[in-house]
């Protein structure tokens, strides 16, 4: 409301003409909004369509004095955009991750094969045949 006359149902220009025919203060009184959580993203974009909507038939000093930038809205599709580009970064951190497990398995197979190797070595040093401890001719 203004200044405790409610303007439920009047036109943007009924609600003008009362804002200026004010001599003293304007107060303004509005009732406050409870949103859910899941509504985040499509809720700010709702709230700043309406403060647009507000704003764009204000002069840029009434607007100033209120305390109400003219920002450039978000659109619908770039916060899907980011959305999508959000899930792209989440599915190529999980290739990485999954890429370095990958890896370090292999890393830990191939210190097991060096180690199984070099205890066989040590058990053809010790064998008395002497075919036994020499390398064969590939």
């Amino acid at each position: 409301g203004i200044n405790g006359t409610n303007v439920k149902g009047k036109t943007k220009v009924e609600v003008a003409k009362m804002i200026q025919a004010t001599k003293t203060e304007v107060v303004i009184r509005y009732n406050k909004l409870h949103a859910e959580p899941k509504q985040g993203k499509s809720l700010d974009i709702v709230l700043k369509k309406v403060k647009h909507k507000m704003v764009e038939n204000m002069n840029s000093s009434t607007a100033d004095a209120l305390g109400l930038s003219r920002a450039i809205l978000c659109n619908d599709s770039l916060i899907k955009k980011l959305d999508e580009l959000q899930r792209t970064e989440d599915m190529y951190q999980g290739l990485v991750d999954h890429t370095r497990r990958v890896l370090m398995g292999y890393f830990d197979l191939v210190r097991v094969c060096k180690e199984l190797g070099e205890e066989f070595c040590k058990i053809g040093v010790r064998e008395p045949q002497k075919l036994a401890n020499r390398r064969p001719f590939v």
